[in-house]
This record gives structure tokens, sequence and C-alpha cells, in this order.
């Protein structure tokens, strides 16, 4: 995988993989571009396992039940999965390429200027998260049943804002649901990020979608307080402070540590935290509805606006590369390197790729069409398989037509008539060729006798009704042969106009 990491596209089927974008904990999240026929082409992001991972068949098994559920989920507050690629002994996913960054750097920015996200832009944010989180929750399987998803996940890590003020859900590779592959819960060790889980999920209870509730109250309470729910030295630490906390009510309000937080905020905060599980929220849908009637949410250019302007620095470099994949892709040139080198030339697979134009020729000024090429083909070859087998058929018949060395007239009076006589005696026709059949016994005959005799006439009936022979024909000299043209073969092809013609000799 060096290659990409100095800026050379690899093929994977239909797609080029190139820089790294983020690293995670199982995975890195790559530039990816699709190319299509015709000159189409999109950017998307490609999800690689970790090298170490890659050859484990639990991990595998998790990478692809992710795709699988991710796939299902149709919203536009979940980062859309696309495609799965296998090649090369790996797995990669395939996901719509989204410009932003995640929650957890918007907040280091403030944080590191001692400051808060502004309420507006954290409700927002945050009802966008849950309105995706509703939308897994409710997802179904091909047959119409629920699938019973839970991230388990959800943190500032796995919530994206893009430039375009959409906040989307992504990572569902730690997600519960019913059906998968790989039950990510059997090893008994903890899914998920300690600070943000409900007590239920660290105590090893029933996980539902009210875990994923409390998950997305915790984000929120940090991003209006300013500071972090739950902190420890280690996991062990914070699991045991969310354990005493929540599960005795000792939890604050956000409204402890930033004043401008209205009471109405503090309830919906504190009712996503409850303990027991069913005292929270029904459905994520339903916290997100309250928070969106609290009042104040900025609309969606304002944060995409604000994204753009507190990420400037962050986006910029992936911008930057971004746009040279893109012309480079595009034009078939090299991707220029960091300190002006540039790579290879970025080829993609274009057997699997890149479709050839369909070809158009003229003819006799009209157009075809390949489909209409490939009939005239078929006729044109109809047409000489046709013109062979009636060739064959006449070079058979001429070799099975008789030789006639004696011709009719010059045989004698008396030697057809016993030719004729015959053929009539055994009930058929007589033809030419029994007379000189006939004639060449009699000449035979004579021969050995030393001289010609005269048949011997029948009496009877037979002398009555006989005629008296015709009077031979005048000798007469053979004509020259007049040289015929070459017959063969007997047919002319014109395949430009896909006819068969006969030759002039067969006229």
């Amino acid at each position: 995988m060096a290659a990409t990491a100095h800026g050379i596209g690899r093929p994977l089927g239909r797609y080029l993989l190139f820089d790294a974008i983020a690293k995670g904990g199982m995975a890195t999240v790559h530039f990816g571009r699709l190319s299509g026929p015709v000159g189409f082409s999109r950017t998307v992001a490609i999800k690689r396992l970790h090298p170490h991972l890659a050859t484990d068949p639990e991990f595998v098994t998790m990478f692809l039940d992710e795709a699988r559920l991710a796939a299902r989920i149709r919203h536009p507050n979940v980062v859309p999965t696309i495609d799965v690629v296998a090649t090369d002994g790996e797995v990669f996913i395939v996901m719509e390429y989204v410009s932003g960054e995640s929650l957890v750097k918007l907040w280091r920015a403030h944080t590191a200027r001692n400051e808060r996200i502004p309420v507006r832009f954290a409700l927002a944010i945050v009802a966008g998260a849950l309105h995706g989180l509703h939308a897994a929750h409710e997802v179904r399987d091909e047959s119409n049943t629920p699938l019973g998803l839970v991230h388990r996940d959800v943190s500032p890590q796995n919530i994206l804002v893009g430039t375009d003020g959409a906040a989307r859900v992504l990572d569902f590779g730690v997600a519960k649901a019913r059906g998968r592959m790989q039950e990510t819960g059997d090893s008994g060790s903890l899914k998920g990020k300690i600070a943000y889980m409900a007590p239920e999920q660290i105590s090893g209870g029933a996980v539902t979608r009210q875990t994923d509730i409390y998950a997305a109250a915790v984000v929120l309470w940090e991003l209006l307080a300013g500071r972090r729910l739950v902190e420890g030295d280690n996991d062990a630490a914070r699991a045991a402070k969310i354990l005493t906390s929540v599960n005795g009510g000792n939890l604050e309000p956000p409204s402890k540590y930033a004043p401008d937080i209205p009471p109405a905020l503090d309830e919906i905060v504190l009712r996503g935290l409850a303990w027991p599980p069913p005292r929270r929220f029904e459905t994520a849908k339903e916290m997100a509805t309250l928070l969106e009637r609290s009042g104040g949410l900025v609309p969606a250019s304002e944060l995409g606006e604000w994204v753009t302007q507190l990420a400037a620095p962050a986006l910029g470099e992936p911008a930057e590369r971004l746009q040279a994949i893109e012309a480079s892709t595009s034009q078939g040139k090299t991707y220029p390197l960091p300190g002006g080198a540039a790579s290879a030339p970025i080829v993609a697979d274009t057997e699997q790729t890149v479709a050839a134009a369909p070809p158009v020729f003229v003819d006799d000024s009209k157009v075809h069409t390949p489909g209409r090429r490939r009939r005239s083909v078929f006729v044109l070859v109809a047409a000489m398989l046709t013109a062979s087998a009636v060739a064959s058929a006449y070079v058979a018949l001429r070799a099975r037509r008789p030789p006639q060395s004696v011709a009719a007239a010059s045989l004698s009076p008396a030697t057809a008539s016993a030719a004729v006589a015959e053929a009539s005696s055994s009930g058929r026709e007589p033809s030419t060729v029994d007379v000189a059949a006939s004639a060449s016994a009699s000449t035979s005959a004579s021969a050995s006798n030393g001289a010609a005799r005269p048949p011997p006439v029948k009496s009877g009936a037979a002398s009555k009704t006989s005629r008296p022979p015709a009077p031979p024909a005048p000798h007469r000299p053979a004509a020259p042969a007049t040289p015929q043209p070459d017959c063969d073969p007997p047919f002319v092809i014109d395949a430009e106009n896909h006819k068969v013609y006969k030759r002039e000799c067969l006229k």
C-alpha cells in the first residue's frame, strides 16, 4: 500500500485508492475515485482494515457486517455505504465522500480557544445525529423484519459535520443487530468508548435503542457545558463513576457550568441520561423533536459556513489533495506530490471501468449501429454458406452424369432398333444411354467374329409394327471446341452490398 501513500492510485476494480483521510482503531479511510464509462468519475471514501486486522477472520466478519448493516440505512443524517470491494485478499468498504470535519475536532478547536460551541450549533448537530440514529433503529431487512440495530458507539468521533450543514452518523463497526454474522458481544469485551456508555452497557445488561439515546445525551451535555461529563485516569475509574453517578441520580445539569443554558434544555438532557432506561426517551426522534421545538437551532446553511470557517486549516490540505487527485484522474496526468515531485501516471483498470465508445460507420449514406452491423454480418455469412452449398451440389451433379462416348447419331439403324426393343421388353422407356450400350456390345461381338452381322429380325407382331430404318445422317466434321470461362467458384459474393451473383458462364 506504499504506493498510495506517495499519491499513486491503486486500482480496486472500478475504483482508485489514494491517500489516507483519517485513521481509527480498526480501519483507515482513504480518498477514492470511481471511474465509469464515457469519462464519468466520482470522489468516494474507501475504508480499509488495518493490515494486522485484515487477516483476522473475526475482524473481517465485523467489517462485512458493518457494510451490510450500514447499506440498509437510507437517511441524510447517516453516511451512505455505496459498495464493498474484495480484492488481493482484502475487503474495502466504499462510502460517500463528505466534505466536513468530525465533531471531536470541531469541539477541540473551540476548547483550544477556551470557548464553548454556540448552543444553537450544538442543538442542530445533536438533533441531526438523533434523526440518523432513529433511522438506524428503525431499519429492516429484505423481508421487512426489524433488525433491532443499536450503534453502541455514539461519540463525537463518530459524528461528522459536513460543510453542507448536515450532521451524519458513521461507523457501525460495533453495532448490535439481529442476524449479524459476528456477534460482537459474545467475547465479553466492551465495545465502544467508556465515557459515552450507558450503565446497562457497562454492566452487561440489555442493549437497546435507549443505550444510543444515552450516548447522544452525553454528547449534548458536554457540548453545552464545555467539559467532559465523566472524567477519570483510566477506563475503570470512568466506568465506576458512571455506575455510581447515573444509577444514584447524582448527575449535574449542564447549566451548572453554563448559566446561559435554559432550564428546558437541562430537562431534555437529564431525561436522556435517566436511569433506568425506560425513563429515557422512547425514541431518538422524540428527543430530536424536543430539541428542535426548544428554538434557536441554526439553519443548515449557517452551520455549514461555521464548519468551513472553523475547520479551514484542517480542511485546506485534504481539499488541495482532493483537487489534485480529481484533476489528475480526469486528465490522465501525474499526481503532484508534496515538495514539487510528481508520481507515475495514474491508470485505472480500464478493462473494468472504461467502456469504449460504440463504433459508427457509414455505408451508402446510412448510419449502421453495432446491432445492425451484426445483423449484416450474419446475412453475409448465411449468403456465403448458401453459395458454397449450391456450388458443391453443382459439382456433384456433374460428377454423377454418365459419359456418352458413343453418340446415338453414329449408330446403325439395326443396332439402335435392338437397343430400343430390349428396353421395351424390360418395361421402361428406351434412352440414348440404352442405345449406346447396345451398340457398344454389338461392336464388340462383331469384332470377335471377324465380321459385322446384322441383328436378327423378329417375326410376328414385332415385324408387322416395325418401321423401315431411317437413312443415316451424313457425317460432318466436328466443330472446334469453344473455350468456356472458368466457373469455379460458380458464384460471386458482393461483400459490400451483402449480395451473391451467379457467374456469367452459368447463365
